[in-house]
């Protein structure tokens, strides 16, 4: 019996570079900290700090380049992750720490079909190996994925279905697969002007890979590879936002709204957004944005964030 609590505040910035017209590279250094309480029911608390660190790379090499009018296309890709938890000693409790770490190789082939009308359907299909090491699941694995996407770019619609998840393992107990269907409309993608609408349905693991794959659904702190304690659930997000010009032209000024529903619980929020007035373009952006969630068997929770970027 008894409740176990934790925060950790984490930073982990993240760069991509495209090393030339086939090959990129993309790498994650990450470093948090905070504290837990353990209240064991039938004695006095016990509050202790924690620490994280993790790192993670990736490359990636398109053997053969999918043509722009439909084709085939091959690509060969790899990334390795690397995470530690600590936690310190106190009166009553031990001092702990946790390592894993996940290599992975795989081939991902595609195939696209570009239609008069402009229309293009593309499936995908993947496999590769992994290396799972440390203090969670151990062993090498086999994992396959698959997807299937509509993009009409003339009515700015874009469908996709995708699933991803281990074939095999040497650890037989470890089960990892996750599938996600999503639909986007935007008529104006160049831009984020217009009215835009999005809804993706998750379940399981984080159906991507890569570097989605550790921010899909959270901090990775664990042997999950960075699908936090949402890997086994279900997850469904709408959001809709229009934009406008604003300040003559040069900035796009987008109020939104979104609703994300889960197995733990639910969240809305109501934001307003400010970009440069192109995609590509030199500036800054702003999002101010208020949030309420409720958690499964919490009561409700209001929030403001605030968010400042730059492009470049």
């Amino acid at each position: 019996g008894g409740t176990v609590e934790a925060t950790l505040d984490a930073l982990a910035p993240y760069g991509h570079l495209a090393l030339d017209a086939r090959r990129s590279a993309w790498g994650v250094l990450g470093l948090g900290a905070g504290t837990m309480t353990l209240g064991p029911g039938d004695g006095p608390a016990m509050r202790t700090d924690l620490g994280w660190r993790m790192a993670a790379a990736g490359v990636r090499d398109d053997l053969v380049e999918l043509p722009a009018g439909g084709g085939f296309g091959l690509s060969a890709k790899s990334d390795l992750l690397w995470a530690r938890t600590t936690s310190d000693a106190v009166p009553g409790l031990v001092a702990a720490e946790a390592e894993v770490a996940r290599l992975r190789v795989g081939l991902e082939g595609g195939w696209s079909k570009v239609f008069e009308s402009g229309a293009a359907f593309a499936p995908t299909l993947e496999t590769g190996l992994r290396r799972d090491t440390g203090d969670a699941e151990t062993g090498w694995g086999l994992e396959l994925g698959a997807g299937l996407a509509w993009i009409d770019a003339a009515r700015g619609l874009d469908l996709s279905v995708e699933g991803r998840g281990l074939a095999t393992h040497e650890d037989g107990s470890f089960s990892e697969r996750g599938y996600r269907a999503s639909f986007a409309f935007d008529p104006a993608p160049q831009t984020e002007r217009g009215l835009s609408l999005t809804l993706t349905q998750d379940f399981g693991a984080s159906a991507s890979g890569g570097l989605e794959s550790l921010f899909g659904a959270g901090v990775p702190v664990g042997g999950d590879g960075g699908l936090g304690a949402s890997a086994a659930g279900r997850r469904w997000t709408a959001q809709a936002a229009y934009g406008r010009p604003v300040f003559g032209g040069q900035l796009t000024g987008a109020p939104y709204v979104g609703y994300t529903q889960s197995d733990t619980g639910w969240d809305a929020t109501l934001g307003l957004r400010l970009t440069p007035g192109r995609r590509d373009a030199l500036g800054f952006s702003f999002d101010l944005k208020a949030t309420q969630r409720r958690g499964r068997g919490e009561g409700l929770e209001h929030g403001v964030g605030l968010e400042l970027g730059v492009n470049w």
